[in-house]
C-alpha cells in the first residue's frame, strides 16, 4: 500500500509482507530480514521517489533527471547498508549498473508502481547474497 504525497515521496504500509519479509512480488511489501527502520505498524516514508513510469521515461531519454535516478538509487542502497544489521554491502557480487538495469526491468513490469517499490523488491531479491558484516577476530 502506498499513496503518494505530492513530489515529496509517498508512505508504504507494514502489512503482512512488511512485518515479515515479503517476496518481493511488486507488491511493495518486500522487507529484509531484521530491517529496523520503520514505525511500530511497519511503515515508512520515502523522500524523492518517482513513478515507474516516469523511471522509464528518463531511462529511454538519458535525461539529467536518469543521473538523478541514480544517486536517489544509491543514496537508497547506502542507507539500507547503514540500517541493515549484518549488512556490508546489498549488492554482494553486482553493481549499481545491475541494479539500475534490474529496476529498469521492474518498472517495465510494474509502470504503475513507484520506483521506492522497485527498491523494496530489489533489496528483498539482493538480501540472501549481500556481503555480511565480519565479525571481529574473523
Amino acid at each position: 500500500m502506498s499513496s503518494v504525497r505530492g513530489s515529496a515521496g509517498s508512505r508504504h504500509g507494514g502489512g503482512a509482507g512488511a512485518a515479515g519479509g515479503g517476496a518481493g512480488d511488486g507488491t511493495g511489501s518486500a522487507r529484509a530480514p531484521g530491517a529496523r527502520a520503520r514505525d511500530a505498524s511497519g511503515s515508512f516514508e520515502t523522500v524523492g521517489a518517482k513513478s515507474c513510469a516516469d523511471f522509464m521515461r528518463d531511462h529511454k531519454a538519458q535525461s539529467w533527471a536518469y543521473n538523478a535516478d541514480t544517486a536517489w538509487v544509491t543514496g537508497y542502497l547506502t542507507a539500507y547498508n547503514a540500517l541493515t544489521p549484518d549488512t556490508s554491502s546489498i549488492l554482494g557480487d553486482t553493481d549499481v549498473s545491475g541494479a539500475m538495469l534490474w529496476l529498469q526491468k521492474y518498472c517495465a513490469a510494474y509502470p504503475d508502481k513507484g520506483l521506492a517499490d522497485g527498491m523494496l523488491a530489489l533489496t528483498a531479491h539482493l538480501h540472501p547474497n549481500r556481503f555480511r558484516m565480519h565479525k571481529q577476530g574473523e
